[in-house]
């Protein structure tokens, strides 16, 4: 049995010093109560004053009247109801006031706690909101950008449909106007190093065959921007792309002859074309291997971060749960 509970059964039991005891257990929450009706400090103390000095004079007066016991144990009994229902009322008073003021114990912490989760759903929400918008707002710059890019090359088409080039140099320049602006100059110059055949043969059939040739020429810049961004990135692999193109346009070229060569000549030919095509197999038989062992590489990486996910299931699920109630917040970088 608590303190308060115990209180109550002795003012029910007709000690009413009880009181005083109930009266001081809750004289804070009764006085933040006052004071916040008369919204004055040193009033609220007065009037808390006031009604222990009016409480203490009722159970203190002397009795003017002699009576019987029977009539003293029936007056002691009316007295001990009355205070009891007085100390319930007043202990009722006191508790609401705690409970609105967060004043009894727990009850203020969990409203604190109820107002933090409601401010971070709130600021959770409103994140949301603000990346979405972010998001919309992004998606729609893109669009307009690759509408905008898409229309330009319409209108460009329109054009070059409308007027052709009148030599192989005008449709190169042409071409190459849509390439990105920064880069333009050296990718035009590593084309005519690296892919001059492919611009010979352009130019060998422009008169003939307009549309292949611009074909042919927009082919050799995308490869030459792909091999730049390779040679950046990666020079051994840039290297080994650039011997199997050179091992590819000689084993075409070997073809070409040996469709017009006889005898030993064409015997030759084939020799070195199969030279040729071997040492390109076992280049690119070399490029697949190391394709596979990354591959595999990734594949065991996965392997591990399953089993490392597995082993911490319970803890990657409390940590997901905490931050789906905002409760890593504080921890946010």
């Amino acid at each position: 049995m608590d303190r308060e509970s115990a209180l109550i059964r002795r003012l029910q039991s007709g000690e009413t010093e009880a009181f005083d005891a109930l009266f001081e257990m809750h004289r804070r929450g009764l006085f933040a109560y006052i004071a916040g009706i008369v919204r004055d400090q040193h009033l609220g103390e007065d009037i808390c004053d006031l009604g222990t000095m009016v409480e203490e004079r009722k159970r203190t007066a002397p009795s003017h009247h002699r009576t019987n016991p029977g009539t003293e144990m029936r007056r002691r009994k009316e007295k001990a109801m009355k205070c009891t229902t007085r100390s319930r009322l007043v202990v009722a008073l006191c508790v609401t006031v705690s409970l609105l003021l967060g004043t009894v114990p727990g009850r203020g912490q969990h409203a604190e706690e109820g107002e933090r989760k409601e401010r971070r759903d709130r600021e959770h929400a409103e994140r949301r909101e603000r990346e979405e918008r972010e998001r919309e707002g992004r998606r729609e710059r893109d669009e307009d950008r690759v509408r905008a890019e898409r229309e330009e090359r319409h209108h460009d088409r329109e054009r070059d449909e409308g007027d052709e080039p009148k030599s192989f140099g005008e449709l190169v320049e042409r071409i190459a106007q849509h390439l990105p602006k920064h880069a333009r100059k050296d990718i035009m110059e590593f084309t005519h190093h690296h892919f001059g055949d492919v611009l010979r043969e352009a130019k060998h059939i422009f008169a003939e065959e307009l549309g292949e040739a611009a074909e042919m020429v927009e082919h050799a810049f995308g490869e030459s921007m792909d091999l730049i961004k390779l040679q950046r990135e990666d020079p051994k692999v840039f290297e080994r792309a650039l011997r199997e193109r050179q091992l590819e346009r000689e084993a075409e070229e070997m073809a070409r002859e040996a469709e017009h060569a006889e005898g030993k000549a064409k015997e030759k030919i084939l020799l070195r074309l199969k030279e040729l095509l071997s040492e390109t197999f076992d280049m690119r038989q070399e490029d697949m291997r190391g394709e596979m062992k990354e591959l595999e590489d990734e594949l065991t990486g996965l392997k591990t971060l399953v089993e490392k996910r597995q082993k911490n299931r319970d803890l990657i699920i409390e940590r997901r749960a905490k931050e789906l109630t905002g409760e890593l917040d504080h921890l946010e970088w």
